[in-house]
């Protein structure tokens, strides 16, 4: 699942290649577009709702939602909502490039593995968000 198209076909070409066909399922899903995400204010709560979104539609048993990003604690910071709904690895991490000089910093994509849990979340009625606001 995956916002750009572009970055599925991907996804295929390179199952097809590694495997001589495609037997995973691939969706495109942006499931940020229900929400308002230019209010600053309002950004961590549509983060919850956009982890909440995912979980809900992946399937329990062999779902799994894998993320890049450049930070290494990117789903400790985000809320302990993600910990609810989610066994959180990492998978990997890759440098973004080549150093130039032995003296620039390391910078990596971190490839993280979130697997729902199969037990039921706690309940989504909204007052969650409250000590949000």
């Amino acid at each position: 699942m995956d916002y750009e198209p572009l970055a599925l076909e991907r996804g295929k070409e390179m199952e097809k290649n590694e495997f001589g066909d495609v037997s995973m399922g691939y969706q495109v899903q942006d499931v940020t577009m229900p929400f308002e995400m230019a209010q600053e204010q309002r950004k961590n709560e549509n983060v919850i709702k956009m982890v909440e979104r995912i979980y809900d539609v992946l399937d329990k048993e062999e779902g799994v939602w894998v993320s890049l990003s450049f930070s290494d604690s990117r789903f400790e910071m985000d809320s302990p909502r993600v910990q609810e709904l989610f066994e959180v690895t990492v998978l990997t991490k890759v440098a973004t490039v080549p150093k130039r000089l032995e003296s620039d910093p390391d910078i990596w994509h971190w490839c993280w593995l979130l697997r729902p849990k199969t037990t039921p979340p706690s309940s989504r009625d909204g007052d969650d968000f409250k000590a949000l606001t």
